[in-house]
């Protein structure tokens, strides 16, 4: 027996066109989710995972990594004081009045010694005002400066890898050996 066409739709056509419309509409959210995705992790993270912009771009990369200057040379000192010392802009021209002398960042590097400014670094690693904190006893220790401050030798622009508060540093001290002199006590942060 045959059926007649009318030209309208079957109802099992009315639901399967319902069906594609959703597929394609599942396809099309999937597509921007992981579009969006992409760009997050390969453009937008990246630069979220970096620190603050400096007023001098310095790549710790490139310096430490690349060219392997060693830490101290510009930190000079985190063997002898509680701070590990910010470079002068002196410090920089020790070899950038011979390398890349003529680089826009090199000038501006020179702007700072023209005009006997010190260049204002911005801070990235946050300690509490009624903390007190000493590299010296740390590096002395022989305490890897990585282990707070994270792979920084690896860092375009410096982030803060672990947040220094409290837990974090007396999980640190608990962890120490006897050799290390594990130092549990308040005194020895808040003086």
């Amino acid at each position: 027996m045959r059926t007649m066409d009318t030209g309208e739709p079957r109802a099992g056509a009315k639901g399967r066109g319902r069906s594609q419309g959703i597929a394609a509409l599942s396809a099309l959210l999937s597509s921007l989710i992981v579009g969006f995705g992409l760009v997050y992790f390969y453009f937008i993270y990246p630069v979220a995972r970096a620190g603050p912009a400096q007023p001098v771009p310095f790549s710790h990369r490139l310096h430490v990594d690349v060219k392997e200057i060693d830490c101290r040379f510009c930190h000079s000192t985190v063997e002898r004081a509680p701070n590990a010392g910010l470079p002068a802009a002196e410090k920089c021209l020790f070899c950038h009045n011979h390398i890349i002398t003529e680089h826009e960042v090199i000038q501006n590097l020179r702007g700072y010694v023209e005009r006997g400014e010190p260049i204002p670094w911005v801070k990235v690693t946050y300690l509490p005002d009624h903390v007190y904190f000493s590299h010296q006893q740390h590096v002395r220790s022989g305490i890897d400066c990585a282990r707070c401050h994270g792979d920084v030798e690896q860092m375009d622009r410096v982030y803060e890898e672990n947040r220094l508060l409290m837990g974090f540093c007396v999980e640190c001290h608990r962890g120490q050996t006897e050799s290390e002199l594990p130092l549990l006590d308040c005194v020895t942060c808040h003086q």
